[in-house]
């Protein structure tokens, strides 16, 4: 009978990296893949000027129209079904059979509301901490504390 296998996702809005478990102290980094977002500057997502609307009731007056979404936040919704979507695939190829989720607090927010409930069953913890950028060794050591105390 093989041993269960736990993997970890650690990602914030820009970056994601899945780890293919914990290394042990003084070992080598396990392998990771890592996926960017598709970087862009506020400027470049709202890039033109706001729709102009006529006031009612106020005899032809034009006001600037409300964008109705936030585009940065649906940039980072896309990131997150694109992570989810790997994530999938991983688990249904039986890559893995439990996932550790760390995450900065607002991509985990988001995390949460497109998991399916299939990949839902599989996360053993979430935490809400930003060391997505961290260098890999730091990253484990960051992990090893976080995941090992209890």
């Amino acid at each position: 009978m093989r041993k269960p296998s736990e993997w970890i996702l650690v990602m914030n809005a820009a970056h994601a990296r899945l780890i293919e478990g914990l290394a042990a102290p003084r070992s080598p980094a396990p392998h990771e893949q890592a996926i960017e977002a598709h970087p862009q500057r506020p400027g470049e997502i709202m890039a033109d000027k706001p729709g102009r609307s006529f006031s009612i009731g106020s005899g032809g007056r034009r006001s600037a129209m409300v964008s109705p979404s936030d585009p940065q936040r649906e940039a980072e919704r896309a990131f997150v079904d694109r992570i989810i979507e790997m994530v999938e695939k991983a688990h249904s190829a039986g890559a893995f059979d439990r996932l550790v989720v760390v995450a900065a607090p607002e991509m985990l927010g988001l995390w949460r509301a497109a998991l399916p409930p299939k990949l839902r069953q599989a996360v053993s913890r979430e935490v809400a901490r930003n060391i997505a950028n961290l260098a890999p060794l730091p990253l484990q050591e960051a992990l090893r504390d976080e995941l090992t105390s209890e």
